[in-house]
């Protein structure tokens, strides 16, 4: 499986860690909450017949999240909205965020699956079954 690469993601990220650093030191975050970008962790494994994401969106309403499957790429958007309350300290990521995964092999969109629970996204992705392996039986010439 290939991930596909998002060089603005990376930036974003970037930001966030920049952002935090300069908070713990100053006490306060010059980016309003609200227009933070943020990529949100993800487990990803495979087995012979599908591919599995777990997706950490704490918080998220689940009609806020979009699950995507175009040919071999999976992409996970959405947005966490921040709550109205003065905090003294924020750390959970809000704002919009996007995740998008190529997989490299054929998969059955009609199958996808994507439940949330607990804060997790999860999300099955079956192989398609020419993208499946076979075992083939040897013939005795």
């Amino acid at each position: 499986m290939r991930q596909h690469w998002d060089p603005f993601a990376d930036l974003g990220r970037l930001r966030e860690e920049m952002t935090r650093a300069f908070s713990d030191v100053f006490g306060h975050s010059s980016v309003e909450p609200a227009q933070r970008a943020w990529t949100p962790p993800v487990d990803v494994w495979e087995t012979p017949g599908e591919f599995y994401f777990a997706v950490a969106l704490p918080g998220a309403n689940p009609e806020s999240i979009d699950v995507h499957v175009e040919g071999e790429t999976l992409t996970i958007r959405g947005e966490r909205k921040a709550e109205e309350r003065h905090y003294h300290r924020q750390e959970i990521a809000t704002g919009p965020f996007y995740r998008s995964f190529t997989l490299g092999v054929p998969v059955d969109n009609a199958k996808v699956e994507a439940t949330y629970r607990n804060g997790i996204l999860e999300v099955k992705v079956p192989k398609a079954e020419a993208a499946k392996p076979r075992k083939v039986q040897v013939q005795v010439a």
